[in-house]
C-alpha cells in the first residue's frame, strides 16, 4: 500500500487515515481479533491494518473458535477479549492452543481483577494487555510475541 491517505469506512462514515511516514511494522501477518464490542473490533482493525496486519475481525467467540478450528495454521496471532457470552477468551484461548500450542495468543480485558499477567502466563498465554488499550504499547507486544 502507498505511502499517503487511505479510506477507511467507520460508524460515522468515510474518514481519511493518514500512515505513518515509516514502513508499517506488520507484515501482512494474519491476526484472528476476538471481541464482542463492535467498536472496539472497528477501531482495532482499523488501526491494526494500518500497521500492515491482515485482521480478520469476529465479534462472536464460537464463530472465531469454529473459524479457527477450520484451518488453525491460517492465523498467526490470536487477539481476544476476556469477557465474552457463551465462550470467554481465556477458554477460546486454550482450545486454540491445545490445537497449536505454538499459536501467539494475547489477551485483553477490562477486568484486571478476574485475571492477571502471571495468571494468563501460567495458561501459556504470550501477553496479558488490560483496556483501554494504549495502541502504542499493543503494537510493541504484538511484534515482541
Amino acid at each position: 500500500m502507498n505511502k499517503g491517505t487511505q479510506q477507511a469506512s467507520g460508524a460515522k462514515g468515510e474518514e481519511t487515515v493518514r500512515r505513518n511516514a515509516g514502513e508499517p511494522p506488520g507484515r501482512n501477518e494474519k491476526i484472528l481479533l476476538v471481541d464482542d464490542d463492535v467498536y472496539v473490533i472497528d477501531m482495532l482493525q482499523l488501526w491494526l491494518e494500518r500497521l500492515g496486519y491482515a485482521v480478520v475481525p469476529i465479534q462472536d467467540s464460537r464463530e472465531a473458535w469454529a473459524l479457527f478450528q477450520s484451518d488453525p495454521d491460517q492465523f498467526d496471532l490470536l487477539l481476544t477479549d476476556m469477557v465474552m457470552p457463551l465462550l470467554t477468551g481465556t477458554e477460546l484461548a486454550k482450545k486454540a492452543m491445545a490445537i497449536r500450542p505454538v499459536l501467539p495468543v494475547i489477551l485483553c480485558t477490562g477486568y484486571s481483577y478476574m485475571i492477571d499477567e502471571k495468571a494468563t502466563r501460567e495458561m501459556g498465554i504470550a501477553a496479558f494487555v488490560t483496556k483501554p488499550v494504549h495502541l502504542s504499547k499493543l503494537a510493541e507486544i504484538i511484534r515482541k510475541v
